[in-house]
C-alpha cells in the first residue's frame, strides 16, 4: 500500500455513522437523567415572590385550583346536598385587591354557583359555576383559592384568545376541584368573584 493510500480520508458516510454512534447514547443518557427545571425569569420570579409576601402580610394564603369546562353537565352534586347560595355585589374585597400585584381577568358575572353543604377535610371540594364573559374572546385560564380565616375566595381567571379566535359562548360552565388538605374543620363562606356580580354560600369542612 502506498503512503498516499494510507492517508486517504474516511468516506463521508463513515464520518456520519461515527457521529450518530456517539450522539445516540449521549442523547439517551441526557434525556434519562436530565432534571426538569423552570427557566429562570428574574422579573417574573421577583413579582411572584412580592405577590406572595403581600398576600401573607394581608393574611391570605393562595392555592392553585384545578378547573375545567365540563362536557357532561354542570354538577354531579344532588340537589339535597347543595348549599344555598346568594348573589352578591361584584368586585374583589378591598383587602384582597390591595394585596394583589396583578388581578386576573375575571368574568363579568358569576350567575350560578353549585357547591356541597359539607365535605370532609382531605377530600376535594368540587364547585361548579356559570361565568358570564364580556365577549367571545376569552378562554379559561388559571384559577386560585384565597383563604383568610373563615373566608374562601375563588378567582376563576380567563385569558384573552390570540388573534381572531373566539370562544363558543359568553356564558361558560366551569367546574373547579379545590384541595381541602390545607383547611381546618369548621364553617367557611365561599365566594366566587365576578366583576359585576358574585355568588356565595356556606360550606362546612367536616373532620
Amino acid at each position: 500500500m502506498s503512503r498516499s493510500e494510507s492517508k486517504r480520508p474516511w468516506p463521508m458516510k463513515w464520518v456520519v455513522l461515527a457521529i450518530i454512534a456517539i450522539l445516540a447514547p449521549y442523547t439517551a443518557i441526557t434525556l434519562l437523567y436530565r432534571k426538569e427545571t423552570r427557566p429562570f425569569e428574574p422579573y417574573s420570579d421577583m413579582k411572584r415572590q412580592a405577590n406572595v409576601h403581600r398576600l401573607l402580610k394581608a393574611g391570605f394564603n393562595r392555592y392553585p385550583v384545578s378547573a375545567e369546562r365540563p362536557t357532561e353537565g354542570l354538577s354531579p352534586i344532588p340537589a339535597a346536598r347543595r348549599t344555598p347560595t346568594q348573589t352578591d355585589a361584584g368586585g374583589l374585597p378591598t383587602t384582597l385587591a390591595d394585596a394583589l400585584i396583578e388581578v386576573p381577568h375575571l368574568p363579568s358575572t358569576v350567575r350560578q354557583l353549585i357547591a356541597p353543604v359539607s365535605v370532609r377535610v382531605g377530600q376535594p371540594l368540587v364547585v361548579s359555576l356559570v361565568a358570564g364573559l364580556p365577549d367571545h374572546k376569552e378562554a379559561l385560564g388559571e384559577t386560585y383559592l384565597y383563604v383568610k380565616d373563615s373566608e374562601l375566595i375563588l378567582l376563576v381567571g380567563f385569558d384573552p384568545l390570540p388573534g381572531k379566535l373566539e370562544s363558543r359562548a359568553r356564558d361558560v360552565a366551569v367546574r373547579a376541584s379545590v384541595s381541602t388538605e390545607h383547611l381546618k374543620p369548621g364553617r367557611y363562606r365561599l365566594t366566587v368573584i365576578g366583576l359585576k356580580e358574585s355568588q356565595s354560600g356556606t360550606v362546612t369542612m367536616a373532620p
